[in-house]
Formats: structure tokens, C-alpha cells, sequence
């Protein structure tokens, strides 16, 4: 079992662009910087229908390298999120290609998502 912190570590080297990226001029174009990080939350459960099935593909789309078991930590998330109210961060300091595409994924399963621009 990985550590809270190696896990992070861990995902933000899956998800980083590579180095010797062209840096930008600054031309005020409205473009975000290549280097700007993001999470990604799930903030409702919306048309949401939870089955193993979906809970398995968000296993895989944000955890691939974990075993098939970690699904019912998911699952138990769920219910905090369904039960409480609470906000579940599915996407941690991930680029902003990796958090557009969790978005679009997320939305399209029934869940309400929000990005953030971590600061």
C-alpha cells in the first residue's frame, strides 16, 4: 500500500507535461500557461446512476495503476458524497488537457463536476 503523499507525487508525475516545453511570450491572448494545475471535484451526483460497472470505469480512469479492490473505496466515497453532501476530489493537481478531459468524461456519466485552478 502507497503512502497519501507518494500516491499524489506519484500522479502528478503520470499527469505533468514533459519538460522542454516552448515557453510562451506574454501576449496577453487569453491562453492558459502550460504549466497551470488543476483538481478536479465532484460536486453532485446529478443523473448519476451508480453501478460496479461505472464505479470500475473511474477506478480506471483515475486510478489505473490500483488494484480492482480499490473500486469499494470509491464506492464508499459515494455514499459519503451522496449522504453528506460532501465534495469528492477525483483529479489532484492534474494539467489542464488531464482535467478537461475528466470533465468531460465525469459530465457525460451524470456527475456535476468543477475544475479548480490550483493556486
Amino acid at each position: 500500500m502507497i503512502t497519501t503523499e507518494e500516491f499524489n507525487n506519484l500522479k502528478i508525475e503520470l499527469t505533468s507535461k514533459p519538460d522542454g516545453s516552448s515557453e510562451r511570450d506574454s501576449d496577453n491572448s487569453g491562453e492558459p500557461e502550460a504549466n497551470e494545475i488543476f483538481d478536479v471535484w465532484i460536486v453532485g451526483i446529478g443523473d448519476f446512476h451508480q453501478s460496479p460497472a461505472q464505479l470500475e470505469e473511474i477506478r480506471s480512469l483515475v486510478f489505473p495503476w490500483m488494484s480492482v479492490d480499490s473500486t469499494s473505496m470509491i464506492d464508499r466515497s459515494f455514499k459519503k458524497l451522496r449522504n453528506k453532501g460532501l465534495k469528492l476530489r477525483l483529479g489532484q493537481n492534474v494539467n489542464e488537457s488531464l482535467a478537461l478531459s475528466y470533465e468531460s468524461k465525469f459530465n457525460a456519466m451524470g456527475l456535476v463536476v468543477e475544475v479548480v485552478k490550483v493556486d
